[in-house]
Formats: structure tokens, C-alpha cells, sequence
């Protein structure tokens, strides 16, 4: 029996969810290229304490590689506008004009439910290597968590919906944060919404297609986790 491919990933710092019907091409285009992209970002920057720094470089490197850009929205919440925040419910409510429907549900039904919806290895192995790694979150005992959560929609004809959501807290942050409630009395600062909609320009990228495969290929396995 043939396992019909997964549909959400995590992968380094991001999470990656992709609609129904799309090319394994195209599959395997998103997955190595956000890899990519991240590490090369890392290194540049860190996305915890530059964040704004960081998305520059990131949306700078997917142009020069062939991701064109088509869309993009930036907001910033004070604690008067935004006195509780729960990362799901932004998303879910952020997203509902920006990306299909479809797409959006598949986003928030799984993130509702995680960690429950993970077996017991695949729950184990997300939480060492994104967790406690601090690829999601960075945390610093007696001081300030930063949680910086990528998310990446994969749609169909080579569209791809970006949006990250940046955020300080006093809170301990558990490995279902995005389920967690952040109220203002515990953040500092704002939290910031980032959007963006790209398409794969396939003469541009199809330059770069064989390089960024064969320069993931010893990271995936560790970097790269099919979540369903």
C-alpha cells in the first residue's frame, strides 16, 4: 500500500502545511528551499532579537531565488488592541481574506489538536529537535521568552502564503504554545504579524532547484519531521 504524502511538516524553525493536489515537484521545492532560506538566514541574523532584521533577509533571499513576491502585510498590536493573545486564534482570524479557506482550516484544525494528534515517537522527536533546541522559542529562565512562529501554506499553482508572529513573554511557553493564552500583563512589548504570498518562477528557481536539494540533503532528516 502506497502512504499518500503528508501535508503538514515541521521543518527547522517553521511549520509547513500544503493543500491538497499540489506536484511532488512543487512539494519537494517548498520544503527544501524554506530549509534553505532559514539556515541561511540563521546566519545572518538572529530572528529572536532582530526580528524585523530577519524577515528583510528572508524575503530578500526568496525574491533573488525565484519566489516572487505578490502580496504582503505587516501589523503590529499594541496591548490595548490585542489584550490576549493566543497565536491560533490570530492566525485563524488574520488569514481568513488572505489564503483559501480550505488551507486556513487545515492550519488551525491541526494546530487545535497537536500535540494529542502525534503519535508518541513523533511528538518525542518534535520536542527535542524544535523545543528544547529552541528553533521555535527561545527561552531564557527568569527572563523574557521569544517566540517567533513561521508558518508556511503551500497552495496549489506554485503559490506559497508565509506569515510569522513575534511576540516577548514573561510566560513559560509549553510545546503547544500557539494554543497557549499570552495576556498584555505578561508580554512586553507588541506582538507583530507578518504576511506574505509569493509564486515559484520556475526558470528563475529551476537555477537553484538542484543546489538547495543537494544542500539540505544531511540536514533534513534531523530538521525535518512529516507531522501527519
Amino acid at each position: 500500500m502506497i502512504r499518500e504524502p503528508s501535508t503538514i511538516y515541521m521543518t527547522a524553525g517553521s511549520l509547513i502545511c500544503f493543500a491538497d493536489d499540489i506536484t511532488n515537484t512543487f512539494r519537494e521545492d517548498v520544503l527544501c528551499s524554506t530549509l534553505y532560506i532559514q539556515l541561511a538566514a540563521a546566519k545572518q541574523v538572529s530572528r529572536y532579537h532582530h526580528f524585523e532584521q530577519w524577515a528583510d533577509i528572508y524575503l530578500k533571499a526568496m525574491a533573488t531565488f525565484g519566489l516572487v513576491s505578490s502580496a504582503r502585510k505587516f501589523t503590529t498590536y499594541s496591548a490595548v488592541q490585542l489584550p490576549l493573545l493566543n497565536i491560533r486564534t490570530l492566525l485563524e482570524h488574520e488569514l481568513s481574506q488572505l489564503v483559501p479557506v480550505t488551507l486556513r482550516d487545515r492550519l488551525v484544525t491541526f494546530l487545535a489538536h497537536y500535540p494529542r494528534q502525534l503519535s508518541n515517537e513523533t511528538a518525542m522527536a518534535v520536542r527535542e529537535r524544535f523545543i528544547e533546541s529552541q528553533a521555535l522559542v527561545e527561552s531564557a529562565s527568569g527572563e523574557l521568552n521569544q517566540v517567533v512562529f513561521h508558518v508556511v501554506l503551500a497552495d496549489v499553482d506554485n503559490r506559497i502564503h508565509g506569515c510569522v508572529i513575534a511576540v516577548s513573554t514573561r510566560n513559560a511557553v509549553n510545546e503547544a504554545f500557539f494554543n497557549q493564552d499570552f495576556s498584555a500583563a505578561e508580554r512586553e512589548g507588541d506582538v507583530h504579524f507578518g504576511y506574505y504570498s509569493a509564486d515559484l518562477f520556475e526558470p528563475r528557481y529551476a537555477q537553484f532547484r538542484d543546489t538547495f536539494s543537494r544542500l539540505v540533503s544531511d540536514r533534513r532528516e534531523a530538521l525535518e519531521i512529516a507531522l501527519n
